[in-house]
């Protein structure tokens, strides 16, 4: 996988731990009310699971902390500068 992509679901995962933490949600809760393991969830946020992180999954997640989807695929310039 290229570092771009790298970056990017690095990101996407920030912002999944981000969101989880505003919400007050443990891991283990997050991940019980999206029916996947915390080790997965674990995974997720940590940038780990690229290849496998679904647009189906990142909805559910987003669904279950009241989160538009597109604010964790929204990047701003400086996470451009990243790539």
């Amino acid at each position: 996988m290229n570092n771009r992509r790298e970056m990017m679901f690095r990101q996407i995962g920030a912002k999944l731990a981000y969101y989880r933490t505003i919400k007050k949600m443990s891991q283990t809760d997050l991940a019980k009310a999206a029916n996947i393991s915390p080790s997965t969830l674990s995974r997720i946020e940590r940038g780990d699971y690229n290849d496998h992180l679904s647009i189906d999954m990142l909805f559910i997640l987003a669904e279950t902390m009241d989160v538009e989807p597109m604010e964790f695929l929204r990047f701003s310039d400086a996470d451009k500068n990243m790539w």
